[in-house]
C-alpha cells in the first residue's frame, strides 16, 4: 500500500466533500431568495453529484485504498461543515429571536 497514493485519495475526498458541501450551503443561500428556487435546487444537485460521481470514480480506478481514503476525507468535511453550518443557524436564530424580544419591548 503506498502512503503517498492513499493521502491523495484523502485530499481528494476532502476536495470533493468541501465543493459538494459548500456548493449546497451556496444553492441553499441563493436558492431561497431565487424567484425561481427549483432550478437552483435541481441543477445544483446535479453539478454536485456530478462532479462527486467522478471524483470517486477516479478513485476507485486509482484502487480500492484510494477509494477508502476518498471517502473518509470527504466523510471527515461532511462532519466538519455540518458542524460549522448547525453553528450558524444557531446563531442566526439567536439573532432572530433577540430582534424579536427588542420589537415586543
Amino acid at each position: 500500500m503506498n502512503v503517498l497514493a492513499v493521502l491523495q485519495g484523502v485530499a481528494i475526498g476532502a476536495l470533493l466533500g468541501f465543493l459538494f458541501f459548500a456548493g449546497l450551503w451556496l444553492t441553499i443561500q441563493k436558492g431561497l431568495d431565487s424567484a425561481h428556487p427549483g432550478i437552483w435546487f435541481a441543477l445544483s444537485l446535479l453539478l454536485r453529484l456530478g462532479l462527486v460521481v467522478l471524483g470517486f470514480v477516479w478513485a476507485a480506478r486509482q484502487g480500492w485504498q484510494n477509494l477508502i481514503a476518498a471517502l473518509a476525507g470527504f466523510i471527515v468535511v461532511r462532519s466538519v461543515l455540518s458542524g460549522r453550518a448547525r453553528h450558524q443557524v444557531d446563531a442566526i436564530k439567536q439573532r432572530k429571536e433577540e430582534s424579536r424580544d427588542e420589537h415586543q419591548s
